[in-house]
């Protein structure tokens, strides 16, 4: 293990606008213990605060005796996905994503009513998880002409791919930050179609935090800098171009 160079979040850089994004799914996940859940009422109290979200469902079975199950919201057109439960809240945004500030925007707008309802008194966990689906071109598409770094075969076996799995854990020297980025191929059933690059991007805290508005859209902040960070970092420039 090396040492690294000092490191800083800078909110202030730029980055590339794409128009096009290939992200297929953006999650915001706040883990925070409810001290206030009624399960009688919280499914009445969630659907006359978001009457643009319909009940799906809970987020998993319930089974004879389980006290309690996460309940799931959608839109009509099943892009905004949201969930709440006695131990926390997600958002999650399915394509097209569209922009930050509006996802952003959303996602507080909803954990408000999680934190009027629930009334968490810390958050034990802030994730902003994003995950990109990068198409090659087919036929011809090389695997570094987009993502870099590339998967690169043992020397003396220059073999094609046909699967592979990189998973990096990253600290952040200096914040309560840890970046986990995961690289796979989804192969096509036709080998006339293209191959895809999934890049799964999570980052998230590693300590708790007041529920403090202010100082959560902060946190999300720097969480988002260090997603942008990750991807414009895992992406060759012709990538960028392609979706812009």
């Amino acid at each position: 293990m090396t040492m690294t160079k000092e490191f800083k979040i800078d909110l202030s850089e730029k980055f590339p606008h794409l128009s096009r994004a290939p992200v297929v799914e953006a999650v915001i996940d706040i883990r925070a213990r409810s001290t206030a859940w009624k399960q009688e009422t919280v499914t009445e109290q969630f659907s006359q605060r978001m009457p643009e979200f319909s009940q799906i469902g809970p987020a998993e079975e319930v089974t004879e005796g389980s006290a309690w199950t996460n309940l799931q919201f959608a839109t009509r057109d099943g892009v905004n996905i949201a969930e709440f439960g006695r131990d926390g809240f997600a958002y999650h945004r399915l394509a097209p994503y569209e922009r930050w500030d509006k996802f952003n925007g959303e996602g507080l707008r909803l954990w408000q009513i999680f934190m009027e309802i629930a009334r968490p008194v810390e958050l034990q966990r802030v994730g902003v998880r994003f995950i990109g689906r990068l198409e090659l071109p087919p036929l011809n598409g090389e695997f570094e002409d987009y993502i870099d770094p590339a998967p690169k075969a043992p020397a003396g076996m220059e073999l094609p791919f046909v699967g592979f799995l990189h998973h990096d854990t990253l600290a952040v020297p200096g914040y309560p930050y840890v970046v986990n980025i995961i690289r796979t191929i989804e192969r096509p059933q036709d080998p006339t179609q293209s191959f895809a690059v999934i890049l799964d991007i999570d980052v998230g805290t590693l300590k708790p935090i007041p529920p403090n508005m202010s100082e959560l859209q902060h946190c999300l902040s720097e969480l988002r800098w260090l997603k942008n960070k990750a991807f414009f970092g895992s992406v060759t420039s012709k990538a960028v171009e392609s979706y812009k």
